[in-house]
């Protein structure tokens, strides 16, 4: 969640009428949607940016952004739009930009990149120092590649863009380095909500199997790796009687990928880095607390009579995750799915009912619930270091930023999820304990020394060896943290 409770901005939905209509007047698309708001009361004052009247005499500020043939399931939607459609999230990004487009009368056009690598492709036109791209909307792996060729702005020295802004999300203190922040995430983009990760249950097999439901357990603070894993031990079940878990043929507790295995670690609150009172990250020394969950974790995680993973099958398959994971999971043969919040769409033609929790704590006395988001989906906002129009983007961003708390972040949660994807009441709820606990380890997108993929490999490997693995790289990690640390230091 940003950093304003999700509710309030659901109830501020309705300023979408007012704030985002376009010049142009009603439209049929713009009356069906509003037809769909207007049912939301509205309560709180809207906050405003403290920015400047400015003529930006009708420039282009070009986004680039993750496009539709990179992955057609998870691409930028959040930028631009060109007209109305009757899409909900379409129509918001479409009067977000019109009313600030008209309010400082420029342009905004986004240029949706194709290749899987965004930075491969980004760099050769940013090392050639051409003014081609105003802000960049990279994924954290391939942000962070291009911060360290020195290609980005450090944004808390960006004149006009103000983080500590609600529209700016909390979890951006965990991507800072010496007090710089190179790239952020915030409500301009949904994105990064379509890959925060959750573990979906289905519940029909809950019912049949006479087990109480994951929502119960989080409303009694009992929502923990425990009972998570009981839970998943009784959906697992050899169908045909072979002796033998088949993925296409038996019922499984929980199906996913390995990289489930960190998203559990955290959500215990341990951490591979941390950072220090300078803002320096440093490898969190190992201690009875962090080797206790490990154990756990990966006690769980490699029962593989219960869990599947699409790593250990995908040259089987077309596409591992529809043709298995979440096919599984759609024809009541997992009891949990645990992915990013963009499942919701692609669950949209399941028959049987899901639900939806956050990440379970390690124990019940942990006080609250740690939920993090994949590097490689989530989109995070960045200036190029080409960038000539510094004053004028940070503008540009901070407006954007601030309209979308009131246009494209109601319409995402309330109308997007709510009432086209979700299945249930309580799901409000888990989405706002999900999306209010996120925070983040640096460790997944700078890997330093590998220590990021030890848990996934060993997961791969069915080892528990995590110590003598995880001193096999300290070294080297340690080190790789220290030269991070002197880089970001030598950019301005």
């Amino acid at each position: 969640m940003k950093k304003v409770l999700i509710l309030i901005l659901i109830l501020l939905a309705v300023v979408l009428i007012s704030c985002g209509t376009p010049d142009s007047g009603t439209t049929k698309n713009e009356s069906t949607n509003d037809t769909v708001l207007a049912d939301i009361e509205t309560e709180s004052a809207v906050i405003i940016p403290d920015l400047p009247d400015m003529d930006l005499k009708g420039e282009t500020f070009m986004f680039y952004v993750m496009g539709y043939e990179r992955n057609i399931n998870n691409y930028s939607v959040e930028i631009y739009a060109e007209a109305e459609t009757g899409d909900v999230i379409n129509d918001a990004v479409y009067r977000r930009n019109r009313t600030i487009e008209d309010r400082y009368n420029f342009e905004v056009e986004e240029y949706p990149e194709s290749n899987t690598s965004l930075s491969a492709s980004v760099r050769k036109v940013l090392l050639a120092g051409d003014n081609v791209y105003q802000v960049l909307m990279m994924n954290l792996i391939d942000s962070v590649s291009i911060l360290n060729d020195g290609l980005l702005h450090n944004l808390k020295k960006v004149e006009y863009i103000d983080l500590n802004k609600p529209w700016w999300d909390k979890s951006n203190e965990g991507f800072s380095i010496c007090n710089k922040l190179y790239f952020a995430v915030g409500d301009i983009n949904i994105m990064d909500n379509n890959a925060t990760w959750s573990f979906f249950f289905n519940k029909k097999m809950i019912n049949n199997l006479n087990l109480e439901s994951p929502y119960t357990y989080v409303e009694n603070n009992e929502w923990i790796y425990d009972i998570y894993y009981e839970l998943a031990c009784a959906g697992a079940k050899d169908l045909n009687g072979d002796g033998v878990m088949d993925p296409d043929n038996d019922q499984w507790g929980s199906v996913g990928q390995v990289f489930n295995t960190f998203i559990i670690f955290t959500g215990s609150g341990e951490r591979l880095t941390s950072k220090d009172k300078d803002d320096n990250p440093y490898l969190v020394p190992m201690n009875t607390r962090t080797a206790s969950v490990i154990d756990k974790v990966l006690d769980i995680q490699l029962d593989k009579q219960v869990h599947v993973y699409a790593d250990e099958h995908s040259g089987k398959y077309a596409n591992v995750y529809d043709n298995m994971i979440r096919r599984n999971f759609k024809e009541d043969r997992a009891l949990f799915y645990i992915a990013g919040l963009l499942s919701y769409t692609l669950l949209r033609d399941m028959e049987s009912e899901f639900g939806v929790v956050p990440v379970p704590k390690y124990e019940s006395s942990q006080e609250n619930y740690y939920v993090t988001y994949s590097h490689s989906n989530a989109s995070a906002l960045s200036i190029p270091i080409t960038n000539m129009r510094l004053s004028e983007t940070g503008l540009v961003v901070e407006a954007l930023s601030a309209e979308s708390m009131y246009t494209l972040t109601p319409a995402y949660f309330d109308v997007a999820l709510e009432r086209k994807y979700m299945r249930d009441e309580e799901s409000r709820a888990m989405l706002e304990i999900i999306l209010s606990s996120r925070t983040y380890d640096l460790m997944m997108v700078y890997n330093w020394g590998g220590a990021f993929d030890i848990l996934n490999n060993l997961t791969l490997r069915n080892s528990k060896n995590f110590t003598s693995e995880f001193d096999k790289v300290k070294e080297k990690t340690e080190l790789e943290i220290t030269k991070t640390i002197e880089k970001i230091n030598s950019f301005e």
